[in-house]
């Protein structure tokens, strides 16, 4: 063997047959000789590199930091491996670039010092690291969630999406199972089909509620899916999730929404009627009462009915908050002068067990809301509270001024950000179920015996406030109490409308003239009769048209004070009045009606120029407004 080995042939075969690339060049970087896989590699003809310098194979970019490189290492010739970098790259003859591995080696032949340089073609390796290097940093950088597990579901790598959603580290992850995100919330069988279904090689697609690692509940939209070798069997399984609680937040609210719309189309479609008729009921009924002895049985019996009617009429007025079709009529409002007098309503219907905390924040801003409409929010919430606390307890209402920002904005459905006035009502009584606050704000819906609530308590202040462009908000935990919170939208430099009321011992009919425009009889019948009993001279008639005719026909004013219906067939009392506008400028005009749609209003909000009655209204009710308005110089 010995003897083979002091063959020179043998070493020339070895240098042209070895598989890598080997060049030898001088100390001035000339190439002295080549060997056929350093031709085959780099595109060359045979001979064609001898001749050539190293330089002429390296890309120009990098050719002074090689020269460089080369001075540095004939300073200290050795052995080395320069390994694969990115920048160890070779020109091929025909301008292509292949990355390569070089090692070198000094020679010394016949007293010349020459560098044996080996060169290995690393492309293909190369495109596959750079692939898996980019295939690493989406799974790293993905928004995603992702958790690989092995098939027996142990955690092999998480991505650092799963570590900020879940608050789980790498490290705490690897080796567990996703079991720790686990809330409680699936039963078992949830997650023996879920095993089934990816076993059996199936994709599997769902919204779990999950749990963090300090606690938090979260909703997590995952798809887990089956991963197969090349023989189809499954090696591993990923999971890709995204926390989507503020997306199913608002999508719950957008149900919700959904879900009590076709309530408020109901209310609205019999709003007008209902209150027609409730106008006749409850206005006869005080014609009678008024003619009768207070000591008799038909007094009481007709007591009864007034009540029955007002009950009717609250119950229409509900229906109506809670769907935003109502009527308000705000003006620019303090809540703390609100809550002083609302405290003095409170007492009288708590219990001495129950202590009353009212904290109303100094320099609280003002607000545009109706506050009728706001007390009856506020009684609603306190009476609520009070039967939630039937051994006792605390109840505190807080205000306070407050900005909501963008991320709120983003998670609440309706809500704008910007500045509030927030109305805090806690109590300290049983709380809720998850399932109970899930339905709280629906219409009907009640926790209370049968006969003791209609469930339209809550509809009607979320309704209420939503239509005052606010925003409310229940917080509740089993045993620990409830808080619910009201945001009204802060006002400046807005002028405050003064709202006066007539007392009722103050009213006074009239002699003045008034055509009464009303196409439901009982209620026109009503009317003429209140208006000729309290002096006026009435003309009534059924339809605008009819209306129009007898104002066209007189070359001055016939009448002082227009007092009409305003849904109508064929011609809505808006219409009406805006006709009879042309001809008479100056005339007075009073709207009444049950339910105005959006007619007299801007979202439900009354426009402050626009004289307005509300059916069902009473005898007492007719009067004052008449004399209000006839009585005023505009």
């Amino acid at each position: 063997m010995a003897n083979l080995f002091e063959d020179p042939e043998i070493y020339r075969q070895m240098f042209q047959m070895t598989p890598n690339a080997v060049i030898i060049s001088d100390q001035n970087r000339k190439i002295q000789t080549v060997n056929i896989q350093a031709e085959k590699i780099l595109g060359y003809s045979p001979g064609e590199l001898t001749g050539l310098f190293i330089d002429d194979l390296i890309p120009e970019r990098f050719r002074e930091d090689h020269k460089r490189r080369y001075q540095k290492y004939l300073g200290a010739p050795e052995v080395r491996l320069m390994s694969s970098r990115s920048d160890l790259i070779a020109i091929r003859k025909d301008g292509g670039e292949i990355n390569v591995e070089i090692s070198l080696a000094p020679l010394s032949i016949r007293g010349e010092f020459l560098v044996l340089m080996t060169i290995r073609d690393v492309t293909q390796q190369w495109k596959e690291s750079e692939k898996n290097r980019q295939l690493m940093a989406i799974f790293e950088q993905t928004a995603d969630a992702i958790i690989i597990t092995d098939i027996k579901g142990s955690i092999l790598q998480v991505n650092r999406a799963f570590e900020q959603m879940t608050g789980y580290s790498g490290e705490e992850a690897i080796g567990k199972t996703p079991r720790i995100l686990k809330s409680g919330k699936h039963e078992a069988r949830l997650y023996d089909h879920l095993w089934k279904t990816i076993s059996a090689g199936k994709t599997f697609r769902m919204i779990f509620e999950n749990r963090k690692k300090d606690g938090t509940i979260f909703q997590e939209n995952q798809t887990i899916t089956p991963i197969k070798n090349q023989s189809g069997e499954i090696t591993h399984f990923v999971a890709i999730g995204r926390d989507v609680t503020a997306e199913k937040k608002l999508q719950d609210q957008l149900t919700q929404a959904q879900k009590m719309e076709p309530i408020g189309q109901l209310a609205g479609g019999i709003a007008h009627d209902f209150n027609n008729l409730l106008v006749t009921i409850q206005g006869y009924a005080d014609f009678i009462s008024k003619s009768v002895d207070k000591e008799s049985a038909v007094y009481s019996d007709v007591q009864e009915i007034i009540h029955a009617g007002q009950r009717a009429a609250s119950l229409v007025k509900q229906l109506l908050a809670f769907s935003r079709k109502q009527l308000i009529q705000p003006h620019v409002i303090n809540l703390a002068d609100t809550l002083v007098g609302f405290q003095k309503m409170l007492r009288p219907i708590f219990m001495e067990n129950i202590e009353i905390v009212m904290v109303p924040a100094p320099n609280l801003g003002l607000v545009y809301a109706d506050p009728h409409q706001i007390e009856q929010v506020l009684l609603n919430l306190a009476i609520n509270a009070r039967d939630a606390m039937p051994n006792g307890g605390k109840l505190t209402i807080h205000a306070h001024n407050v900005r909501l920002d963008e991320s709120y904005a983003e998670t609440h459905a309706e809500v704008s950000a910007g500045d509030y006035v927030a109305i805090s009502v806690g109590d300290t009584g049983t709380g809720m179920t998850p399932e109970v606050k899930a339905h709280i704000f629906e219409p009907f819906f009640t926790t209370k015996g049968l006969g003791k609530g209609t469930g339209l308590g809550l509809a009607t202040c979320y309704g209420i406030i939503k239509q005052h462009k606010g925003h409310l908000s229940c917080y509740s935990e089993e045993g620990q109490g409830t808080t619910f919170r009201i945001y009204l939208p802060r006002v400046y430099d807005r002028e405050e409308i003064i709202v006066s009321e007539t007392p009722l011992d103050q009213i006074a009919g009239g002699h003045e003239r008034i055509l009464l425009v009303e196409d439901e009889a009982m209620v026109r019948r009503f009317v003429e009769a209140s208006l000729k009993s309290l002096g006026y001279q009435v003309l009534s008639v059924a339809y605008p048209d009819e209306a129009l005719r007898i104002l066209v026909a007189n070359p001055a004013p016939p009448i002082d004070l227009l007092l009409t219906d305003i849904i109508m067939p064929k011609m809505s009392g808006k219409a009406l009045a805006m006709e009879a506008l042309k001809y008479f400028p100056n005339l007075k005009i009073l709207f009444m009606s049950g339910y105005t749609g959006e007619q007299l209003s801007d979202g439900g909000i009354l426009n402050p120029d626009v004289n307005f009655l509300e059916k069902p209204f009473t005898y007492e009710a007719l009067a004052a407004k008449i004399r209000e308005i006839l009585g005023s110089k505009n």
